[in-house]
């Protein structure tokens, strides 16, 4: 459906402007994106990358172990981890990760180049010993 109205849209924006057509190419990348998003083989790679490039730099975060024998295309299984939302830690806990959250995120742009790309406050974990944890790969 979207293809055909990018089509379309292209069609008249090509009659009636100068604009180059680009709506098709748009929701073509959108669709294989949200496609590719909901690959759980891939976000379990992109987290086992994660997990083993930030405990060879010691970096000082928490990311869950990955169980491959029982996930699927749909199914992501991974270590439990306790905690609550880094926004609804105390103050003084969140100034002690501020470095590690700055450290954490310097070292994946500056030198894995990849980076986590989704740090919302359901993906950040304060864990029971107080140590920031990152989720959703």
């Amino acid at each position: 459906l979207l293809r055909k109205f990018g089509a379309t849209v292209d069609f008249f924006t090509t009659i009636f402007t100068n604009q180059p057509p680009f709506h098709t190419a748009l929701y073509e990348s959108f669709s294989s994106g949200s496609y590719a998003e909901l690959d759980y083989h891939a976000e379990a790679k992109n987290q086992e990358f994660f997990r083993h490039e930030l405990a060879e730099r010691n970096c000082k975060v928490v990311i869950p172990k990955v169980y491959p024998d029982f996930s699927t295309e749909r199914v992501l299984t991974s270590e439990w981890i306790n905690g609550k939302k880094l926004s609804d830690s105390p103050r003084d806990r969140i100034r002690q990760l501020i470095p590690v959250g700055v450290e954490l995120f310097l070292t994946q742009l500056l030198d894995m180049g990849k980076f986590h790309s989704d740090p919302h406050p359901g993906n950040l974990l304060v864990n029971d010993k107080g140590e920031l944890c990152l989720l959703d790969f």
